[in-house]
C-alpha cells in the first residue's frame, strides 16, 4: 500500500484498511481468504489518474485479475492438477522465492513442486519456513528452526499441501512458468553456490 500510494493520491492506512475488508471483496466477486488475497494482485504497470481513490484502485486490480486468468490459463491450470488460481500464485511464490535470478529453472522447479503434490509429498521448500519466522531464520533451515515454527501453517516440512496463500507477490512470467511446467518427473532439487540448481 505504501508503494501504490506513492503514485494516487490516497493515504496508505485508508488503502490498507479497504483491501483488507471482505465486503468489498464482494462488491467485486472475489472469493478468497485473507491469506489467498494476495493472489488477486498482478504486478504490471498500469495507468490510473492521480486522484485514483481506494475503491477504483482495487476495483482495477479485481479487473486485471479476472482478465489474466483467461480461459486458456484456466484449462492449464486443471491440466496440472490444481483447482484454483491462488493455488498456482503460491506455487509460483515458492518458485520465485526459491530461484529469482534464473527465469529458465522456474518451470522445471515448478514441476517438482507440483510432482511431490501429485505423489503426496510435502512441499518441504525452505523458503515457506522463513515465511513463517523471517526474524532469525538462516537461509538453510536447521531442524530446531523448523521446528521452531512447526505450527505455521505456511512450514511445508511440518504441513501437507499448498500454504493457505502466495509468500510473495511473483510476476505473471513465474506463474505463467508453472502453467507451462516443465515434463521432467524430478521429486529433488539441490542449490549450488552459484545460484543455479540441480
Amino acid at each position: 500500500c505504501g508503494k501504490v500510494t506513492q503514485c494516487i493520491e490516497i493515504d496508505s492506512a485508508i488503502l490498507y484498511k479497504y483491501i483488507r475488508n471482505p465486503e468489498n471483496w464482494k462488491k467485486e466477486s472475489i472469493s478468497m481468504t485473507y491469506e489467498q488475497l494476495p493472489a488477486l494482485f498482478i504486478p504490471n504497470t498500469y495507468k490510473m489518474y492521480y486522484d485514483t481513490d481506494a475503491e477504483t484502485f482495487f476495483h482495477r486490480m479485481a479487473e486485471e485479475y479476472k482478465k489474466f486468468w483467461s480461459t486458456e490459463r484456466m484449462d492449464k491450470l486443471t491440466k496440472i492438477g490444481l483447482n484454483k488460481p491462488y493455488e498456482a500464485t503460491t506455487i509460483a511464490s515458492i518458485v520465485y522465492a526459491e530461484q529469482n535470478l534464473v527465469s529458465q529453472e522456474w518451470p522445471i522447479i515448478a514441476a517438482v513442486y507440483l510432482n511431490r503434490i501429485g505423489t503426496g509429498m510435502m512441499l518441504q521448500s525452505c523458503p515457506t519456513v522463513r515465511y513463517c519466522d523471517p526474524i532469525g531464520i538462516p537461509s538453510q533451515p536447521y531442524e530446531k528452526d523448523i521446528m521452531r515454527v512447526k505450527d505455521c501453517a505456511y512450514n511445508t516440512y511440518t504441513q501437507k499441501g499448498i500454504p493457505p496463500g502466495p509468500i510473495n507477490i511473483p510476476s505473471p512470467k513465474v506463474v505463467d512458468a508453472v502453467l507451462n511446467r516443465s515434463a521432467e518427473k524430478y521429486l529433488f532439487m539441490c542449490a549450488k553456490p552459484d545460484n543455479s540448481h540441480s
